[in-house]
């Protein structure tokens, strides 16, 4: 996982973390369950040290187009308050 500090000003600046996620794999259905898995373990870690840090999954914007505008996966998105970044 790749933490990014922010160069704005500390009124306004956040702390987040990025998991990139590149589903190569051959099943992208197999690819999110061990994105969202992953995703749902490092968010509980990250805020029992750094509970003001943000956790965002950073994905391609084709694997978006053509796999998470599924309906199915935005429900599970939604449901598990997924921060995505293409």
């Amino acid at each position: 996982m790749e933490q990014i500090a922010s160069s704005l000003p500390s009124a306004i600046a956040k702390k987040i973390a990025v998991e990139i996620k590149s589903f190569v794999g051959d099943s992208a259905i197999s690819e999110f369950h061990t994105a969202l898995g992953q995703f749902i373990n490092y968010r509980f870690s990250l805020r029992q040290v750094e509970p003001d840090l943000v956790l965002y999954l950073a994905i391609s914007t084709e694997i978006y187009s053509t796999f998470f505008c599924r309906p199915l996966i935005q429900e599970i998105i939604g449901e598990q308050q997924l921060k995505l970044i293409t």
